[in-house]
């Protein structure tokens, strides 16, 4: 008389030495099921689980696993998820598991695979090669979209996942109005209920603190708000920072030496991008005031009049930090304007003066 195999309990193993004891329903007639090796080659003994993926990591397209059953050494062997999130395994065939994390879908396993072998197996799963971890990036930031990066491993140091700072840069930087003090972080968990986190860079600048340059996951939201104010001492410190841009391109017109298109270093201020073209052209330019032209986020332009002083730090009234796009416009002095319409009025005269001259 034929029996069906018989359920008894089985100990999964996650890192050397650890055991898990689990129970089972009544168990089901199947054909061929795989029976243990003899011996325990230790090429199947568990796999390490310490390569430096936190808990919270939620599995997906492209994770690529270890399974390792001791003894079923063709149970055994890498499985890359496929696009719908699914282990396609021996045995116990497809298996959802994106969105799990790797402890829920080692229990999974033991789950499907208890209901099949006739000896308590010992498993272990590896995340061996995580994805490529895609950030959406958005808000006050040069370039806003969806970047993909690579997770990078470190000998001895495990794997180095990417930071805010780092998708700052790759996103251009941040604008010069955006509010470093509050960047939300939005994070999906296995569990299903979003988490987010507030991350202060300016904490970053001022202290070094480190934990404020939060290492990033597969699926994470950045959004880079707009400060309502702007402290133009903090603007020039910022600039020097690792997620600001590189430079800005501002429009430096008029009575100057190199009058056109100047690329400056980010929240340079009005002084130093007149210093840039070259300074004022002598006893033509109008020193005392200049005209500030900007086209806002809104899509509206505002022009203001700001009165030049050289020794003044940057500040909003008199030496204002430039923002991309900003045109500087540096009129006439009143003598110049007078002396070029006097030019273009005496020009006839002055040209038939000429020719009389050559006639005698």
């Amino acid at each position: 008389m034929n029996h069906p195999p018989l359920k008894i309990g089985m100990n999964a193993v996650i890192g050397v030495g650890l055991m898990f004891g689990a129970e089972f329903a009544a168990p089901r007639a199947i054909a061929q099921v795989p029976q243990p090796s003899p011996t325990i080659a230790p090429e199947f003994a568990p796999l390490p689980t310490s390569n430096n993926f936190p808990e919270s990591y939620a599995l997906g397209a492209g994770d690529r696993l270890a399974i390792a059953l001791v003894g079923y050494p063709e149970l055994s062997g890498e499985h890359r998820i496929s696009a719908d999130g699914s282990l396609d395994l021996p045995l116990v065939g497809s298996l959802l598991v994106g969105g799990k994390s790797v402890t829920m879908t080692r229990q999974l396993l033991i789950n499907q695979y208890s209901q099949y072998l006739t000896r308590p197996p010992r498993l272990a799963l590896t995340l061996m090669t995580p994805r490529p971890v895609r950030v959406a990036v958005s808000g006050e930031v040069r370039r806003p979209g969806t970047y993909v990066t690579q997770i990078q491993e470190q000998q001895e140091l495990g794997w180095k996942w990417p930071t805010l700072t780092q998708l700052l840069q790759q996103a251009g930087g941040i604008t010069q109005v955006a509010n470093i003090r509050s960047i939300e972080v939005q994070r999906a968990q296995p569990s299903g209920q979003p988490q987010t986190f507030t991350v202060d860079l300016w904490q970053l600048i001022q202290s070094g603190d480190i934990t404020q340059d939060l290492s990033l996951r597969d699926g994470d939201v950045i959004v880079v708000s707009t400060a309502t104010t702007v402290n133009p001492a903090e603007s020039v410190r910022i600039g020097t920072a690792s997620f600001a841009p590189e430079s800005i391109q501002v429009q430096v017109v008029g009575e100057v030496v190199k009058p056109g298109l100047v690329e400056v270093a980010a929240n340079t201020s009005l002084n130093q991008a007149i210093l840039t073209s070259g300074g004022f052209v002598k006893d033509r330019a109008r020193t005392s005031s200049i005209e500030l032209v900007r086209l806002n986020p809104d899509g509206t332009v505002t022009q203001r009049t700001i009165a030049v002083d050289f020794a003044s730090p940057p500040n909003e009234t008199t030496n204002p930090i430039l923002r991309e796009n900003d045109v500087v416009v540096v009129q006439r002095s009143t003598f110049s304007r007078t002396t070029d319409v006097l030019g273009v009025l005496l020009s006839p005269i002055t040209g038939l003066l000429n020719i009389l001259r050559l006639g005698l």
